[in-house]
């Protein structure tokens, strides 16, 4: 390899880098500001916010176990393009409240090994009536991807104060 070749070569290779790293430092700094951000929310107040979620997630996992989801309608064989996805669920909240959790729709498509890509969320709505003594959540679903799909619905708890959405840890599926 020539000498001009081998320095072209280098240089690449740096410029590449340090765009790499660039790059790098700037996701850990808006990371950074996002964690900082999440900290001060809980310690303001003589972190009256830390305690507040804090004893919110011990009665979430204390209630979770009886936490459950059921399908209300019966799902359609296929659906057409333009066609909608109408989606009801009752959720036995065990206690808890319809905004102390999120029922999401998830959709996607299988890969070549038959696993599940999700390519969409969707956040079902608290109605303001119950079927059996249970919350009901309910969505109107126009898939914009053509093609085979599939989708799952999930409920998980959620809170405002947290840092992420399954800090928590708990789900339960359909």
């Amino acid at each position: 390899m020539s000498f001009l070749k081998y320095t072209l070569l280098m240089l690449g290779v740096f410029v590449i880098s340090d765009f790499a790293l660039a790059a790098s430092v700037d996701q850990i700094e808006k990371a950074g500001t996002k964690r900082a951000d999440h900290s001060a929310k809980l310690h303001d107040n003589n972190y009256k916010s830390a305690k507040h979620l804090a004893k919110w997630k011990q009665t979430v996992s204390d209630l979770w176990p009886g936490v459950s989801i059921k399908r209300l309608d019966t799902p359609p064989v296929h659906i057409n393009a333009g066609d909608t996805l109408d989606i009801s669920v009752a959720v036995d909240l065990n206690g808890l409240k319809p905004t102390d959790v999120v029922v999401e729709c998830i959709i996607g498509t299988e890969d070549t090994q038959k696993m599940f890509q999700a390519h969409s969320h969707h956040a079902l709505t608290a109605e303001d009536r119950e079927s059996e003594g249970k919350a009901v959540f309910s969505i109107k679903l126009a898939p914009d991807l053509p093609g085979l799909q599939f989708y799952k619905l999930r409920v998980y708890p959620y809170h405002p104060l947290f840092a992420h959405r399954f800090e928590i840890g708990l789900m339960r599926w359909v």
